[in-house]
């Protein structure tokens, strides 16, 4: 039997990895690759995932969706679907249960399916094991953690549990294996940033807490340097790329490697010969990207990440209880040399080096095999955010900061209308919806959160003067998109 591996599901890339008896190894493509790009292409009659999907984006890029992670189990009518739908070529769609999915010719693909193809060609890297460790997002909500375990289970895995990333990536650099400790992770991800506190010992690993950035992320620094491509030749030639979708998709690319170049250098020339076609002539490009651009989001940056774990400190009253502190950093932007003496500055911590993974991209993915065969210390996942039960004005029902699993429950009055649950303090978008019940009367609500932070609700109608015995009742889920 195949042992369990450890998946690193990424906006941009995802990994796998193996941990066995000599330590931990990624698992690699037949180029000796080991990070898959995050993108599909749908072909006439086939389908193709992650590097040749990467390189047919130009030249067909509505047939082909990356960066698709961030919106599995997300509803179409979401913010974050919003802004994608705006910049992106490939055509965006409702599922039929609100979801979001691709639309390719008359058929519409929900972005599970997708993460499915992916989370499958990795699957068969290490010979079609039954078991992994998946990684999401700390501060992924329960309907995008069903989300990720049902694609799994698409993708042939009949033992899929979920690990938060930061939590992964702590337990690869060793938290608590020398004594009681904290440390910080900074997962500095093409699409999101957050910011997470582990606390481990030698037999006890803890999730205490996390928070997302606003601040800009790798393709927030993208969209800038693509920005900047697309002046110099509008500049140049007359003509703006922005018209031209395979041109644009061509800048976005380049504009993603400028941005990893200009973490070690000071300017980046890009030149592109026929880049598109206007008025019957070639239109070339001979752009350049300085690193002095970046200095102001980096700034931003830095200063969000600051901001976000020195509330954290407050928050969980660290001061209180001192302990060694640590700080890791992760994800495309952590090898930025601004980015890494920002924060270090800031803190007053300087960022370890990657510990035996090859990069901070697989840190996670290494962290997540190991977890997957771990024996001797008790991993414990988290619930960074809370989740909110009401009709117009919900409360707090079960608070952040709480270990997996736990099952809490509140009393609701009646007075008609819907009894929504929420996840995070936000309630004026659609992302942070969970689903609503329907309750015309006093409803006891119980919400479990299983290891995997995936949500079932328990309900039942309160008669005058007793509480139903919601135990013996069988989960309802308060079902996310199937996007």
């Amino acid at each position: 039997m195949a042992r369990p591996i450890g998946i690193d599901l990424g906006s941009s890339g995802s990994a796998a990895a193996l941990a066995d008896g000599s330590g931990v190894r990624a698992l690699l493509d037949p180029l000796g690759e080991a990070i898959l790009p995050s993108a599909v292409h749908f072909g006439a009659g086939d389908v193709r995932v992650g590097e040749e999907a990467r390189i047919l984006a130009p030249s067909a890029p509505a047939q082909t969706i990356y960066d698709f992670v961030p919106l599995v189990g997300r509803p179409f009518a979401g913010a974050t679907c919003r802004r994608a739908r705006s910049e992106w070529a490939a055509a965006l769609a409702p599922t039929a249960g609100g979801g979001v999915g691709v639309k390719v010719g008359d058929a519409v693909h929900p972005l599970t399916g997708l993460a499915a193809m992916v989370l499958s060609v990795l699957r068969n890297r290490a010979g079609e094991p039954r078991a992994a460790r998946i990684t999401v997002p700390a501060t992924a909500g329960p309907g995008r953690r069903r989300a990720i375990r049902s694609a799994a289970r698409r993708a042939g895995f009949t033992e899929a549990r979920l690990i938060s990333a930061p939590l992964a990536a702590a337990v690869q650099h060793g938290v608590g294996l020398r004594g009681h400790e904290r440390m910080w992770v900074v997962d500095l991800g093409a699409a999101e940033v957050e910011v997470a506190l582990v606390e481990g010992d030698p037999g006890l690993v803890d999730l205490r807490g996390a928070r997302r950035i606003a601040g800009p992320s790798g393709r927030d620094i993208d969209r800038l340097l693509t920005g900047i491509l697309c002046a110099q030749c509008a500049e140049a030639s007359g003509v703006d790329p922005r018209r031209d979708p395979a041109a644009l998709e061509v800048l976005r690319r380049e504009a993603e490697r400028a941005r990893t170049a200009l973490g070690s250098r000071d300017a980046v020339d890009v030149q592109i010969a026929a880049l598109m076609f206007h008025g019957g002539r070639a239109v070339d490009l001979r752009g350049r990207l300085e690193a002095a651009s970046l200095a102001e989001p980096l700034k931003r940056l830095v200063a969000a990440v600051v901001e976000a774990i020195d509330g954290l400190r407050t928050a969980l009253d660290l001061a209180r209880e001192p302990a060694l502190e640590r700080l890791v950093l992760v994800g495309g932007l952590a090898a930025s040399p601004a980015v890494r003496a920002g924060i270090a500055g800031g803190l007053g911590l300087a960022p370890e080096e990657p510990e035996g993974a090859p990069s901070p991209l697989l840190a996670a993915a290494f962290g997540a095999a190991r977890i997957a065969v771990e024996q001797s210390r008790h991993i414990v996942d988290g619930t960074p955010l809370p989740l909110r039960v009401g009709r117009a004005d919900p409360a707090i029902v079960i608070p952040g900061g709480m270990p997996l699993p736990l099952t809490m429950g509140c009393t609701i009055g009646g007075d008609g209308a819907p009894v929504r649950v929420w996840h995070g303090t936000r309630d004026d978008d659609a992302d942070h919806l969970l689903g609503e019940l329907a309750a015309p009367r006093s409803t006891r609500v119980e919400l479990e959160l299983d290891e995997d932070g995936v949500l079932e609700v328990r309900s039942a109608p309160l008669p005058t003067g007793r509480l139903p015995a919601l135990s013996t009742g069988a989960p309802r889920p308060v079902r996310p998109p199937d996007g």
